[in-house]
């Protein structure tokens, strides 16, 4: 097994969930996941959707870090 695909997507329980995170999205945008049809690969989403997705958790970690420096930097 790659050592890409170590760690909480071997757990098939949360594999639903952790197909979104940043890491797994950048591998869809870069094409760089395997063919479709190998349900290790599979993913509900193409290209497009995974920059989306992307852009999605950078604004919600630039608005969580805004957050964060306006309560403790009163």
């Amino acid at each position: 097994m790659p050592a890409s695909r170590k760690g909480l997507g071997n757990i098939p329980a949360i594999r639903s969930v952790t197909q979104y995170l940043p890491d797994q999205t950048g591998w869809v945008i870069m094409h760089l996941a395997g063919p479709q049809d190998d349900p290790r690969w599979a993913r509900d989403y193409g290209p497009c959707t995974g920059l989306g997705l992307l852009a999605l958790w950078m604004a919600a970690s630039l608005l969580g870090g805004w957050l964060v420096l306006r309560r403790r930097d009163a």
